[in-house]
């Protein structure tokens, strides 16, 4: 399986579109988009590295966790971190930690896909127009990341309200500086005609 084909196949199962990249980026570095996966001691299994020990859970044998329909794979997958409910893929990432999977690796997702053969645009791509092209430009060039996790945008609104609170400090400040002085020097006009000299 492709991650494209993945995504399709995700997108159809009612799977939200803002979940698919990391889903997908899941699965590439868990099983290589594999679906006969088996980690290295054999306790997760399936495309999706479902641990062994949750089987029960799902009502599911691991052999329909290794064939090639993945349906019950990800219906199982949903019914163990609850999808519909807020915070399922934290969910997720610890039920899955097991695997060593970081989901922070995932905010760079494209850059963890392997390379694969692109296919024919097909009906229910949401473009025609450049779409194949722009498909080849991702892969070879690479895709700046959608979500970046850090603190540069925190650190930027600090120094910005500093520098606001600053700028507003010295106008409350020089405002009535400058008054006062403008004042004195309203003042200081009649004392100084009073004192020219007569030639």
């Amino acid at each position: 399986m492709d991650p494209v084909d993945l995504g399709r196949f995700l997108r159809k199962s009612s799977v939200a579109y803002w979940d698919i990249p990391s889903i997908v980026c899941y699965v590439n570095y868990t099983s290589s988009l594999k679906t006969n996966h088996k980690s290295v001691f054999g306790d997760d299994v399936g495309i999706f590295g479902i641990p062994k020990t949750k089987l029960n859970v799902c009502k599911i044998t691991e052999a329909r966790l290794l064939d090639d329909d993945i349906t019950d794979d990800l219906r199982c997958l949903k019914q163990l971190v609850d999808y519909r409910n807020p915070g399922w893929s934290a969910r997720l990432s610890n039920l899955l930690h097991s695997n060593g999977w970081n989901h922070h690796d995932c905010f760079t997702w494209w850059d963890h896909l392997p390379p694969y053969n692109l296919p024919q645009i097909d009906d229910d791509c949401p473009s025609k127009g450049n779409v194949q092209n722009e498909r080849r430009q991702l892969i070879v060039t690479g895709r700046q990341p959608t979500c970046q996790s850090g603190y540069g945008n925190a650190m930027l609104c600090v120094v910005l309200f500093i520098c606001m609170t600053q700028i507003l400090f010295w106008i409350l400040i020089l405002t009535p500086l400058l008054k006062n002085r403008r004042n004195s020097n309203d003042d200081l006009a009649p004392m100084i005609e009073s004192c020219s000299f007569h030639m």
